[in-house]
């Protein structure tokens, strides 16, 4: 086990004066007696519990006192903890690892070993921690990357407020000289938060708020407790309003943080400090949408930074519920298409979310699959890790939708994003017909000079038909935008199947597999434009990375990617495809008209896609089989 060492720099720090400390706009440190000063009944309970706090679910109780090292998940080597402590460290290039070292979690099982136990020792390893980070951070005035970020120095300041609580209520855990440092760092996290941290109104702001709920219960409420119920009364309002749209339909793009929004519904709910906002309405709706973003194997739809692990809390069945979702930008079906199924066995999910800047891939107009097996799937997030592999996660290429001239829509994740305007609901149409689902829906890439346009017609345990329409812009106007000249430019509709999947050629546009239950896969592409490609790969890292799935943090899996490629035009681009389970089709092609015709040996489709213009729609029609040859 790591032994609790102070160097020079820590010792020097303790030495400082705080009668007189000043902290950020703070002032002058108020109340400093009465903060200080124990408590004289050391049996009264604390004013805050565990339960109060963001611990992860998965937390034990430790059962020894002692340091313990720092493991942010499963496959990541511990860091033994020597203070002092560098909090500004990167051994592994790991944005997430680096944000939960300057949260101090690696504490937590010693704070619900002391709550259980009521054993002083235990809470001795949580105060060495935060007056180590005090020391850093506030008394050498030291920076690291991800020391006053948001979400962090809320969690943070949680677990502050309950170890100062906890050493100002029980002998044997604290000095008075350590609970000044304890007391002038909770002001300095309060002070952050309501004062000089931009609020953003993202998820990580849930995190702030029950970090300054918690610093409330252990500050003088004069001036604290009006400064922080003003913050909150400001703050989260509008904090519900930018985080949930349509039903309850969290705005991140991403369903796994519908997940996770609900979990910080349900803490904000179980401190008790936040009564009066509406949070039971607002926690009942986002749960019961939630339900439509599981897949039959009951895992998030890896959309956006959603990596379809397993529910934290593991159910045995899927949701119940058939038919049609439409809400905030998704169209989600769940069908029963295998003989007596207890739930939906298929699962269609399209995605035409662009609500907000934070988690968003370049993934608009993408769509994932589910019948009995996974057959078209997203990516998932891979990893909040700076490298390659998590720069193809969020690439256009790496989704089922359209790629043009092998760049991205959205800039880069960690830069401009933040200033791309986003398209909010980008679905036009839905329409249940006879034949399945029709969807139309548009997105305009500002950043390519050019607008995509996708129709879309769904049947259950059956078929996916696909017309993608893209509109050069820069044509329209005679500019290619960013210093570009005015030329054709590629434009590649890409398909992404599961791993278990294996497709072989079947012809210059086609390709099929068999699936472990014995049922056919087939896929058609078609254009009609001269010089168009068609290809199969996986798991390819040259001439650049395609072909890969994030089934675990951080690791890529190959898998089969299909793309149809047309050279492009100063004009209308038109692409199409066809997945289709069980008998596979006659055909596929783009007639005269411009529609996307499907003969199948009992019917034939004709789709004409939504153009994108004012008042457009598309239309499905069924015709006649055509007659048998020979």
């Amino acid at each position: 086990m790591s032994r609790i060492t102070t160097g020079p720099a820590v010792r020097g720090g303790l030495r400082d004066s705080l009668s007189g400390a000043r902290v950020g706009k703070a002032g002058a440190f108020p109340g400093l007696r009465t903060l200080f000063a124990r408590r004289r009944d050391a049996s009264a309970p604390l004013p805050i519990h565990t339960a109060q706090l963001p611990i992860l679910h998965r937390s034990l109780p430790a059962t020894d006192p002692a340091p313990v090292p720092f493991v942010a998940r499963d496959g990541v080597p511990p860091l033994e903890m020597a203070l002092p402590l560098d909090w500004d460290q990167d051994p592994h290039g790991d944005r997430n690892w680096r944000a939960q070292l300057n949260m101090v979690r690696m504490a937590d099982g010693h704070l619900l070993g002391f709550e259980h136990t009521g054993d002083p020792r235990f809470m001795r390893w949580p105060v060495a921690l935060h007056l180590d980070w005090y020391d850093f951070h506030v008394a050498r005035g030291r920076s690291s990357r991800y020391g006053w970020g948001d979400m962090i120095v809320g969690q943070r300041a949680a677990r502050l407020a309950y170890v100062l609580a906890a050493a100002r209520a029980r002998p044997g855990i604290a000095s008075l000289f350590q609970r000044r440092r304890l007391a002038v760092s909770a002001v300095a996290h309060a002070t952050r938060i309501i004062d000089i941290n931009p609020v953003r109104l993202s998820n990580h702001v849930f995190d702030d708020l029950v970090g300054v709920g918690a610093l409330e219960q252990v500050l003088p409420p004069d001036p604290w407790r009006a400064r922080i119920a003003a913050f909150v009364d400001f703050h989260l309002p509008r904090l519900f309003a930018m985080q949930f749209g349509e039903g309850g339909v969290h705005r991140e793009n991403s369903p796994a943080y519908q997940s996770f929004a609900i979990g910080k519904l349900e803490l904000l709910a179980a401190t008790g400090w936040f009564d009066g906002h509406g949070i039971a309405a607002l926690l009942a709706d986002a749960r019961k949408a939630y339900r439509w973003f599981r897949t039959p194997e009951n895992r998030a739809a890896p959309v956006g930074d959603s990596n379809g692990y397993p529910e934290r809390k593991v159910q045995t069945t899927a949701p119940k519920e058939t038919g049609l979702f439409r809400a905030a930008g998704y169209l989600v079906r769940r069908d029963d298409t295998g003989a007596n199924d207890p739930a939906p066995s298929s699962y269609f999910l399209f995605m035409g979310s662009a609500q907000a800047p934070f988690h968003k891939h370049n993934d608009d107009l993408s769509w994932h699959w589910h019948d009995r097996v996974p057959i078209v799937t997203d990516t998932g997030k891979y990893a909040y890790l700076t490298n390659e592999a998590r720069d193809y996660a969020v690439s256009a290429r790496a989704h089922s939708t359209i790629e043009i001239d092998r760049r991205d829509p959205l800039p880069s994740m960690l830069g401009d994003l933040m200033a791309h305007p986003m398209g909010g609901d980008l679905l036009r149409h839905v329409e249940e017909t006879p034949l399945g689902t029709l969807v139309s829906a548009r997105a305009v890439h500002p950043r390519l000079g050019a607008a995509h346009v996708r129709t879309l017609l769904y049947r259950p345990g059956r078929f996916v038909l696909i017309a993608d329409i893209v509109e050069d812009l820069a044509a329209d106007d005679g500019e290619a935008g960013e210093g570009q000249p005015l030329e054709a430019r590629p434009v590649t509709q890409w398909t992404h199947f599961a791993p278990a999947i294996h497709l072989a050629p079947r012809g210059p546009m086609r390709f099929a597999a068999r699936l472990d239950d014995g049922r056919g896969l087939d896929v058609r592409l078609a254009t009609a434009d001269e010089g168009a490609t068609a290809e199969l790969i996986r798991g390819a890292l040259e001439p650049r990375r395609q072909g890969w799935a994030s089934e675990a943090y951080a690791e890529l899996t190959p898998r089969d990617a299909v793309g149809l490629t047309v050279p492009g035009h100063l004009g209308l681009s038109r692409l199409g495809s066809l997945i289709t389970l069980g008998t596979p089709p006659r055909r596929l092609g783009w007639t005269r008209q411009n529609r996307l015709r499907a003969e199948f040996a009992d019917e034939t489709i004709v789709l004409t896609p939504d153009a994108g213009g004012a008042g457009d729609r598309p239309l499905v029609r069924l015709r006649p089989p055509p007659a048998p040859t020979g």
